[in-house]
């Protein structure tokens, strides 16, 4: 029995720390699963955020989770590289952002997944502006199974396509000819040579059918033909593909060639503020940034650059956030778009890029929470409004209509005018209006997108006869005879050789 006693309590010290020895290992286990790094992954356009506010964002992240993250940041520089990166379906990336057409695109090809995001869970998701979500549903409405495109992203930054100019070089006469200014149709000599182009698909087709439109080539087209593309709206005009648009645009961008510096997506304004270049195809944010960086003359009152949408018409766009479906870590992606509809942090980003965020500006200038001041602060920081008292106020807005934001109460309340800013149409125009009217968002080409693409490859190419392949293939050809030639005098004279001391 004694024996049988000590056995029992062997095994019952055994089972003991056994149990604890487990326990302690699953804690260990456990501790360092809590501890360990996520990873982030984000492949956005260039200069597209405030670099800090991804640090900034890991803290975020790390004080809401207690999870520490590892944001890995790549960049793209159109559409087309980005789809082409996700549409291979082995990519690992959480976090894209595309522009209205390529959201479209890779929606309906499969590519991303809908984004489930709660008032109640993520906050700040509420403050997107209206308009645009409103303008999505009308321009991709729901489809018959009810899928709807405001389920598969939210709003980033949103601008125009216009064109930036130099106001030095420029001329009032110039500016008249709208569009046609990217073909110096008033063939002023100080623009030869100094004008840029997007080397974007998209955004040329845009500008050459409009400015088609803005010169009377579709309607003399219409009236030979029995077509009605000068009826179009400019929505339906950017959006329409067909042999007889594409031939047009490709003959207008022909004749434009010869007018240009050249082509360009990321470097058009730092040419444009470096006097490089005196006319640029250009985003509004693009615009902004370029016009602010450009510096402003005191002696003219004027800014060294300036930006506007002809008359006619042109290009609304939007970029958003959207998660593809490949994605590895969707809930820090959902954490990090919440992060960015913040007042505060959308502000540091329209403040770093120049683009206008998706946050509702009426927002900016109604609310008074704590992040809310803190983007209004930084306004007031980098100078873009200004303390204004109430006999300025009388004076400036007799009727009331200025912008106007107040910070504190009482004596201690200081009011700032936010006209110049948030009345700015070149960086807010009327969204509600504008793009009922002159202003259109791309839609995708869909089986036409190949055919624009090759015109586009074409006209970057060129028509000229291709001399320079020539005069390298003659020399390469030459190169090879001339060889092959020293090659057999070489066995001809090793061959005299060996008779003449066979003879010997």
């Amino acid at each position: 029995m004694n024996k049988n006693k000590k056995l029992v309590k062997i095994i019952a010290l055994v089972c003991f720390v056994t149990v604890v020895l487990a326990g302690s290992i699953t804690g260990i286990v456990v501790a360092a699963k809590d501890t360990k790094t996520e990873k982030l992954v984000i492949y956005n356009w260039a200069d597209y955020i405030d670099p800090s506010v991804l640090d900034d964002f890991a803290t975020y992240y790390e004080e809401k989770t207690g999870k520490k993250i590892e944001i890995v940041y790549s960049l793209f520089d159109t559409n087309e590289t980005m789809m082409t990166e996700i549409t291979k379906g082995d990519s690992q990336i959480d976090l894209i952002c595309p522009s209205d057409y390529a959201i479209q695109k890779l929606m309906a090809s499969g590519h991303l997944q809908k984004i489930d995001m709660n008032v109640a869970d993520y906050e700040y998701i509420a403050n997107v502006y209206p308009a645009i979500r409103n303008k999505v549903a009308e321009v991709f409405p729901e489809d018959a199974e009810g899928v709807q495109m405001n389920d598969y992203f939210v709003p980033y930054m949103w601008g125009t396509l216009g064109i930036l100019y130099n106001t030095k070089y420029v001329t009032e006469e110039d500016l008249a000819t709208g569009w046609g200014l990217l073909w110096n149709k008033n063939n002023n000599p100080a623009l030869e040579g100094k004008i840029l182009m997007k080397d974007s698909v998209r955004d040329a087709y845009a500008a050459t059918v409009t400015y088609l439109k803005e010169y009377g080539i579709l309607a003399d087209f219409d009236s030979k033909n029995g077509t009605d593309y000068d009826t179009y709206s400019i929505e339906k005009l950017i959006n329409s593909v067909d042999n007889n648009l594409m031939a047009m645009c490709e003959t207008a961008l022909n004749e434009q060639r010869s007018h240009l510096k050249g082509y360009e997506v990321d470097f058009g304004k730092d040419d444009m503020i470096n006097e490089v270049a005196y006319v640029d195809l250009a985003w509004s944010g693009d615009a902004m940034y370029a016009i602010e960086e450009g510096g402003y003359d005191e002696a003219t009152d004027t800014y060294q650059l300036d930006y506007f949408v002809p008359e006619v018409g042109g290009n609304v766009w939007f970029d958003g956030w959207a998660i593809p479906t490949t994605a590895q870590n969707v809930s820090a992606a959902k954490e990090f778009i919440n992060y960015l509809c913040r007042p505060d942090i959308a502000m540091r980003n329209m403040m770093e890029i120049g683009y206008s965020c998706s946050y509702d500006p009426e927002k900016f200038q109604s609310d008074h929470d704590e992040f809310t001041v803190a983007a209004i602060e930084t306004l007031i920081e980098n100078e873009y409004i200004w303390e204004i008292s109430a006999e300025e106020i009388a004076e400036l807005y007799p009727e009331n209509d200025g912008i106007l934001y107040t910070i504190g109460e009482g004596e201690e309340a200081v009011t700032y005018d936010m006209t110049d800013f948030f009345g700015d149409i070149r960086r807010y125009p009327d969204f509600v209006n504008d793009t009922d009217k002159k202003l259109g968002v791309m839609q995708d080409f869909g089986d036409k997108n190949d055919s624009v693409v090759s015109m586009w490859e074409r006209v970057k190419g060129g028509n000229e006869f291709p001399w320079q392949l020539l005069v390298t293939t003659i020399g390469v050809v030459a190169g090879v005879a001339l060889l092959y030639g020293v090659i057999i005098l070489y066995r001809n004279l090793r061959g005299r050789r060996r008779l003449v001391k066979t003879a010997e």
